[in-house]
């Protein structure tokens, strides 16, 4: 599948680069095979990944692209505290009925925006 072969080439291809902090990272993208979305991604040496923004092509929407490929995230890194900044309050129940629980932790790379509602899952 798509999805995995792009996180197999991010692993072995592509090397940590250091954030302000210190914090390494690589930068990643899941997309489903018909190329209908996205979820761009952050992963850290420390098993922790922030969710960078995500994608569905209009003619898609409301057809459960978004859903399939959280649930291929959620998947593909089992072991990850995976960390999701929503700044749209419509899609936090959601995150909420597949386990993921509010949080008030400032992420790595987005802060606390004021707009946004952060949320968690240890994987």
């Amino acid at each position: 599948m798509k999805y995995l072969k792009k996180f197999e080439e991010l692993q072995t291809n592509t090397k940590f680069k250091k954030d302000k902090n210190g914090h390494k990272y690589k930068d990643g993208i899941l997309t489903d095979e018909k190329n209908r979305g996205s979820i761009r991604y952050r992963i850290y040496d420390d098993n922790m990944l922030e969710f960078m923004g995500s994608r569905t092509d209009v003619k898609y929407r409301g057809q459960g692209v978004f859903s399939d490929l959280l649930a291929q995230m959620l998947n593909t890194f089992k072991g990850y505290k995976i960390y999701v900044p929503l700044s749209n309050p419509t899609l936090v129940p959601m995150f909420l009925r597949l386990g993921f629980e509010v949080t008030e932790d400032k992420l790595r790379y987005w802060g606390k925006p004021e707009n946004s509602v952060n949320v968690t899952i240890q994987n």
